[in-house]
Order: C-alpha cells, then structure tokens, then sequence
C-alpha cells in the first residue's frame, strides 16, 4: 500500500499493479493453463463437476490471450478453430462410459460447439440412468411371470395324474366325472360325445389282473352269478 498510495490518478495506480502482478504476453502462464486443459480428465467425477473445471481454465486462457486479427471474418474464423479445439479437450478427457456419444458428436455435421456437446452428452447419461433404474423392475417382472408359469404347469400336472375308474378317462377322478354326475349345459356332444360304459369303459382290479366291464359287474351283484355260464343273462 506505500508503494501505490502515494500515486496521483487511479490511472497510475492500475497501470503500476499491472506491472508488477500481471503480464497479459507472459508464455509461461499461457503454457501452463494449456497443460491443465490438456490433462484435465473426468476421473469418476460427475460431470458438471468435471466441464466446470474445464470452463473455468479456458476462461483464464481466453482473459490472457492476444489476437492480432486485422478483420472480423479473421477474428470469427479464429475463434470457430479455438472452440472446435476445446470441444476436442472436453471429449478426451471424459470416461469410457461415454464412447458412444463422443463418437456421435464427432461425426456430426455441421459440427457443435462446446455448449452444444456438453448438453449432449448430459442428455446421454441422463437417458443410460433412467434405463439402468428401470431393468431391476423389469427383471423382477419377468421372473415373476416365470414363476407363474412353473407354477400352472406344476398344477397342470397334478391335475393330469388323475384317471377315472368309472370311465376310464384321464384328467379326472371318478368323483368329478361326468357320466356320474351329469354334463354341464355348454357341453358339445358333436365333438366329444358320450362314452357307452357297458361297451367302452374297462376296469382293472389290481388283485386278479381280470377285467370287467361296468354292466357285467351289475349284473353278477344283482343275480349273485359269478360265472358267464351259470346263466344265460349274461348274454
């Protein structure tokens, strides 16, 4: 502060701290803000985090860098190179999780700038994150749904086991078969019609390994014959 304190105009105090802190054409400040934007990477960071940093180095990069371009079109055409080149550094330095979209941005055209890529590979993370959330859901449905069926095809098994030792038919017991108990109203009789017990249906006795038919069976409780040929009513 005596250094500065005694100088007469605000114009000699600024010109006299530029001096001494600041040197707008010094390499060595420029070299080094260019090396940091070179080896500035994402690491794991999120990526706000990561952009921000890099924006801030180009920012201190573009508070020291002179042109020297004598017209305007010389001056955009500068700044269209610099802004691609920086697009370059922000792509490079960004996590392998995000391959797919840098090689989106490269091949467009006409090409974007920074603003533009960063907003692009936001919207790409956003997107992967919504769809990573949303497959443990879908998963547990899916294995829902399997073990519903394992489920159907278990009781569709069971009820496959029974065989009716009334008709001789498979898939139901003698208590729910529908020569004993009567055909529902919707039932069809063109394609299935109704069995002929006395002629069709066979009973095995698991004693003799004999078999009789249903009628037969009547006949000989009613008459108390246990022959065929001890009376002509068995014909």
């Amino acid at each position: 502060m005596r250094r500065f304190i005694r100088l007469q105009t605000a114009a000699e105090i600024w010109e006299a701290l530029k001096k001494t802190f600041y040197d707008g054409s010094d390499e060595t400040q420029l070299f080094e803000l260019n090396r940091r934007s070179f080896t500035t990477r994402q690491n794991d960071r999120s990526l706000p985090t990561y952009y921000n940093e890099l924006i801030s180095i180009f920012q201190e990069i573009d508070a020291r860098l002179v042109t020297e371009e004598a017209t305007v079109a010389e001056t955009v055409a500068v700044n269209k190179t610099l802004s691609r080149f920086r697009v370059h550094i922000f792509l490079a330095g960004l996590d392998q999780e995000f391959n797919q979209a840098r090689s989106e941005i490269l091949r467009k055209d006409p090409a974007l700038d920074l603003e533009t890529s960063y907003a692009y590979i936001r919207k790409d993370y956003t997107q992967r994150q919504s769809m990573e959330e949303s497959k443990p859901e879908s998963d547990s449905i899916v294995h829902m749904a399997a073990q519903n069926r394992n489920q159907n095809k278990g009781k569709s098994n069971k009820r496959n086991t029974f065989t009716c030792t009334y008709c001789g038919e498979d898939g139901h017991s003698k208590v729910k078969c529908y020569e004993l108990i009567g055909y529902p109203e919707w039932w069809d009789f063109t394609k299935k019609p109704r069995k002929k017990i006395g002629q069709a249906a066979v009973v095995k006795s698991p004693q003799t390994e004999e078999t009789t038919t249903p009628m037969a069976a009547h006949t000989s409780a009613n008459t108390g014959l246990g022959n065929s040929s001890d009376s002509w009513l068995w014909y």
